[in-house]
């Protein structure tokens, strides 16, 4: 019994001995430094890209992401035969260390949520981390080395 008692008050005095900031780390990821603490502050908010893809089409995108892990992105392909793909592709994101990594859900499609089918493991990516400021954010592509270069439209983000 006194072992018990010994085991709370420890863990009560540790409990007591954390500070706000020590508590938001925690809530985060427990083992998180300080950088990757700022690195995923960094990148809540609203984002836009633009970069060429093959045939001389362009890729714009604007990428949402949530406090709650949550993003949006909407996509359009403007194709050299002027015609325009747009999709809006919605999921959950998360940073470990210096990879920045997306798990994709579903699309939106006139206003309906259709789900992906979520055993494919390609719907899975991951991204190093080469830039993450309050401004910029840019990734590559953990497997195609494709390079992803981003800059903030606002912090804010509609969590709906």
């Amino acid at each position: 019994m006194h072992k018990l008692y010994l085991a709370l008050a420890i863990t009560f005095s540790l409990l007591i001995g954390c500070t706000e900031e020590n508590s938001a780390k925690n809530a985060i990821n427990p083992s998180a430094s300080e950088e990757e603490v700022n690195r995923w502050k960094n990148a809540l908010g609203l984002w836009e890209g633009q970069t060429p893809i093959e045939n001389g089409d362009e890729y714009h995108w604007l990428l949402s992401l949530s406090e709650e892990g949550h993003f949006q992105l909407n996509a359009t392909i403007s194709h050299t035969d002027g015609t325009i793909t747009k999709q809006i592709e919605v999921g959950d994101w998360g940073i470990d260390g210096n990879i920045y990594f997306v798990s994709p859900k579903g699309v939106i499609e006139e206003g309906n949520f259709v789900p992906f089918d979520t055993p494919k493991p390609d719907l899975y990516q991951a991204y190093e981390i080469l830039e993450s400021s309050s401004e910029r954010f840019t990734i590559k592509h953990i497997t195609s080395g494709d390079i992803f270069k981003t800059r903030r439209i606002s912090t804010e983000v509609d969590s709906k």
